[in-house]
C-alpha cells in the first residue's frame, strides 16, 4: 500500500536545455498523481560534473528511502500522471526490489514500446530484467526508481565512467548483492533522448557509448 511515510526525491541534472527543464519539471507538477514527492534540479551548465559524482552527491543527502534519476529531457504525459504510483507499488510490494523502470517511447533496450508506444498493458505487468533478459539488458538510465538501502549496499555509482554506462554497472552490482531489477510495463515517461549530450562541442556520442559498454563488459567478468 501506498502511503503518505513513502516520499520520493526526483534528481534531474540540468544541461543547457532550460526550455526542456521548464517542460520536464512542468509536466511532473502538472500530471504527476504519486504524493509526497521533492523535485531537486541541479544545474551542471558549467563545471559539467560526472553524474556519478552528482547521483551520489544527492543520494547521500537524500533523507528519502526511495530516489528517483529522471533525465531532463522527458515528459510526464497528462494521461500517465500515474507513472509514480505505478514503479512504487512495484518497489513497495517487495524489499527485495532495489529499483524499478517505466515504458517510454525511446531508449535503447526492450523498455521501448513498439508500434503504438501509447498503448500500455491494460493490467499491472512486471519484467524480471535479470531473469528475462540477463546481464547485457539494464533498465534504461532516463528514469530510475532506486531504494536508496540497494545504492547504500554496492557503495553508489562508479565513478569509472564519463557520460554513460555507470547505470549499467550499479545495476548489475545490486542484482549481484540480491537486489531485483524490474520494469514496470503499464508505466510510462515520454524521452527525447541524447539532448544533453548533443549541447557538448565535439561530443563523439558512438564513441561515448562504445567505451561505456567497454567498460562494462569488463565489469561483468569481475
Amino acid at each position: 500500500m501506498i502511503t503518505k511515510i513513502n516520499p520520493v526525491d526526483i534528481v534531474i541534472i540540468r544541461f543547457n536545455t532550460p526550455d526542456l527543464d521548464i517542460r520536464c519539471v512542468g509536466s511532473i507538477i502538472g500530471f504527476t498523481k504519486y504524493s509526497p514527492y521533492n523535485i531537486i534540479l541541479h544545474d551542471n551548465s558549467v563545471v559539467n560534473q560526472k553524474l556519478s559524482y552528482l547521483w551520489n552527491m544527492y543520494f547521500e543527502k537524500s533523507d528519502s528511502e526511495f530516489i528517483c534519476l529522471l533525465n531532463n529531457d522527458t515528459r510526464i504525459l497528462f494521461d500517465k500522471g500515474d507513472w509514480l504510483n505505478k514503479m512504487m507499488e512495484t518497489m513497495l510490494s517487495d524489499d527485495s526490489i532495489g529499483a524499478v523502470g517505466p515504458s517510454t517511447n525511446n531508449c535503447g533496450n526492450p523498455q521501448k514500446m513498439k508500434g503504438e508506444w501509447l498503448t500500455l498493458p491494460d493490467t499491472k505487468e512486471e519484467v524480471d530484467m535479470e531473469k528475462i533478459y540477463g546481464k547485457q539488458w539494464q533498465l534504461s538510465g532516463f528514469c530510475l526508481l532506486i531504494r536508496k538501502e540497494a545504492w547504500k549496499v554496492v557503495n553508489g555509482f562508479s565513478y569509472k565512467y564519463a557520460h554513460y554506462g555507470q547505470e549499467n554497472e550499479f545495476l548489475h552490482q545490486i542484482q549481484k548483492a540480491g537486489y531485483k531489477t524490474m520494469w514496470r510495463k503499464d508505466a510510462f515517461v515520454w524521452h527525447i533522448g541524447k539532448a544533453s549530450s548533443s549541447k557538448v562541442k565535439g561530443f563523439d556520442d558512438k564513441r561515448q557509448r562504445e567505451q561505456a559498454n567497454e567498460l562494462y563488459q569488463l565489469s561483468l567478468k569481475k
